[in-house]
């Protein structure tokens, strides 16, 4: 077809004007440059790609509990356009977990197949309508933010840790169409991992760190919880997390891992 080229072999039929390609193939290289896991180079991606595929709000985000039923994994979020009512919408994520957005439940259930790759799909080409209406996210979040329509490309790196971007238009505004997903797939592809998640540490939490740190000094799970006033419970939950994390079992093999890093 004049003036489209194919870029990738994703849900749709994997085309984009090229002027369009010519932009995001642009924003590869000054992201790379500016570097792809810093914050600068994260804000200037999710800025541009406002402009690219034509949206309100859009973020960077490493979830270091991407998987049906976990809580509390937003460790990291480079978030741009976003006022009160949608950094509530934002903040959902991590207080419900991922799987309150009906896009992210629907990878999650597809993570076997999806895991290690870059997968870039909208809220239309894994949700039935009906689904996406009438889910909590959308109805006590995303109307009264007067948002609605979701892009959003994702990478599963891991068991349970994702690193995506995700775009959301006016509630007015059209939906995003095959070409605007071709256009992000090609960006993220480009840019790559956006997040180092090669250390351990940075798979957890802020609040898993701490947790991490009073554990190094021999603390139980109940003066962990005193010293950072939060629940055992929580604190039972942030020790698992800490330990997959780093590969171990027990409090001890974390220490000799600590050790010899």
């Amino acid at each position: 077809m004049p003036g489209l080229v194919r870029v990738s072999e994703g849900v749709g039929d994997g085309f984009i004007r090229i002027e369009r390609v010519r932009a995001a193939v642009r924003l590869v290289g000054e992201v790379r440059e500016l570097g792809a896991t810093t914050e600068a180079g994260r804000h200037h991606m999710v800025e541009q790609l406002l402009g690219l595929v034509g949206c309100a709000v859009g973020g960077a985000v490493h979830d270091t509990g991407y998987g049906l039923g976990l809580k509390g994994g937003i460790a990291e979020a480079t978030l741009v356009g976003f006022d009160r009512e949608i950094i509530d919408l934002f903040q959902a994520h991590h207080t419900h977990g991922s799987d309150f957005n009906p896009y992210h439940d629907a990878v999650m259930r597809r993570s076997d197949v999806l895991a290690g790759g870059v997968f870039t799909s909208t809220n239309r080409d894994l949700v039935p309508r009906a689904d996406w209406e009438g889910s909590e996210w959308i109805n006590e979040y995303a109307r009264p933010a007067r948002v609605d329509h979701f892009l959003c490309s994702m990478q599963i790196v891991g068991t349970t840790s994702g690193i995506g971007c995700g775009f959301m238009r006016a509630a007015r505004d059209r939906p995003f169409s095959d070409e605007d997903r071709e256009v992000l797939h090609l960006v993220h592809l480009g840019v790559g991992a956006f997040y180092d998640v090669s250390s351990p540490r940075r798979r957890l939490t802020p609040r898993m760190r701490d947790t991490l740190d009073v554990m190094l000094t021999g603390a139980s799970d109940k003066e962990i919880a005193a010293r950072l006033d939060i629940s055992p419970h929580t604190v039972r939950q942030y020790v698992k997390a800490i330990l997959r994390a780093h590969g171990v079992s027990s409090r001890t093999q974390l220490i000799a891992a600590a050790k010899r890093t």
